[in-house]
C-alpha cells in the first residue's frame, strides 16, 4: 500500500486520540489530547473546521452516531467527566447528553453555556493553558470506552470509575449498570430532562458510606469472614483498573467484551 495524500493536524492542538468518519466516506472528524477537534472534507482534502469541547479535556472516544433516528452529521464524544455528548458537526451543537451524577434526583448545576462548542485556542493561548492545565483532574471518572452497534437503540459505556453502563437511548429507565456496582451501592436511578434543545440523561447515584465506620467497628467475627469472602467475589468480578475498550460480539451469542489498563479482559454473557 502507498499513501495518497496526508493530513497534518496542527501539533500545537496536541496528540491524536480519536478519530471517526461518516458513512460515505465524505468527511474525517479527528479529536486530541487537548480537547480540540477538527473536521476535514475528504472529497475535497481540506480541514473544513476546529473547535474547542466545552470540557476541554482529552477527546477519548469518537463515534458516529449510528441510531436510526440520527442523521449522519451526528457524532457521539467521550469527553469530559463521566460524560457522553451527541453533536451535530455542521451546526456545532450539542443535542443529547448521557452522563453521572451523585446526590438526589434534580436538574441542578445544568448551565446550557457549558454544552456549547468553544473557539479553537490560538497557539499562545494554548501554551498559557499547557501550564495551568489540570487534565489529571478532569480525566478522573472519564469515560473511555463506548460501543454502539448501527441500527441500535442502546450504547455500552466504560471508563475510569471501572464500570460497564448499558444505556438506552429510547428508554433511559431501562438504563443499568451491567459491571462494577460497589457491594453496598444502592441501584442507581436513571431520568430524561428537557432543557431547550438539548436532552440530558442522567443515571442518580447516592453515596452509601453514610455511617459506615460505626457499622464496621461492630462487625461480629461472622459478618468480617463474610465481607472479606464478599469483597473477594467483587475483585474477581469487577475491573479493578480503568476500563480502556469495549465491544460488542453475538456469536456464538450476545456478549460484551472488555479491556482494561491492567491488561485484564472480561467477557459478559
Amino acid at each position: 500500500m502507498e499513501i495518497v495524500w496526508k493530513f497534518q493536524n496542527p501539533k500545537s492542538y496536541g496528540v491524536i486520540t480519536a478519530m471517526t468518519i461518516d458513512k460515505m466516506n465524505t468527511w474525517l472528524l479527528v479529536g486530541t489530547m487537548s480537547g480540540i477537534l477538527t473536521l476535514y472534507d475528504l472529497r475535497f482534502q481540506i480541514p473544513l473546521k476546529s473547535w474547542l469541547h466545552p470540557s476541554k479535556s482529552r477527546i477519548s472516544v469518537l463515534l458516529l452516531n449510528q441510531d436510526p433516528r440520527a442523521e449522519d452529521r451526528q457524532v457521539i464524544i467521550g469527553s469530559g467527566k463521566n460524560e457522553v455528548s451527541v453533536w451535530d458537526i455542521v451546526s456545532l451543537q450539542c443535542t443529547e447528553v448521557f452522563a453521572v451524577k451523585s446526590g438526589d434526583e434534580k436538574m441542578t448545576g445544568v448551565i446550557l453555556e457549558s454544552y456549547k462548542s468553544l473557539e479553537a485556542p490560538s497557539n499562545k493561548e494554548i501554551l498559557v493553558n499547557s501550564f495551568t492545565s489540570n487534565d489529571s483532574v478532569s480525566t478522573e471518572n472519564s469515560i473511555r470506552a463506548i460501543a454502539a452497534p448501527s441500527d441500535c437503540r442502546f450504547m455500552i459505556t466504560g471508563g475510569s470509575d471501572r464500570k460497564i453502563r448499558f444505556w438506552d437511548t429510547t428508554r433511559i429507565e431501562n438504563s443499568v449498570i451491567v459491571l462494577g456496582s460497589e457491594l453496598d451501592e444502592p441501584k442507581a436511578r436513571y431520568s430524561t430532562n428537557t432543557i431547550g434543545n438539548m436532552k440530558f440523561h442522567f443515571e442518580f447515584n447516592r453515596n452509601s458510606n453514610i455511617g459506615g465506620s460505626s457499622r464496621n467497628n461492630s462487625m461480629t467475627n461472622m459478618n468480617a469472614l463474610a465481607n472479606s469472602v464478599a469483597q473477594q467475589q467483587y475483585l474477581m468480578r469487577n475491573h479493578i483498573d480503568a476500563i480502556t475498550d469495549i465491544i460488542l460480539t453475538e456469536s456464538p451469542y450476545p456478549m460484551i467484551i472488555s479491556g482494561d489498563r491492567d491488561g485484564v479482559i472480561k467477557v459478559l454473557a
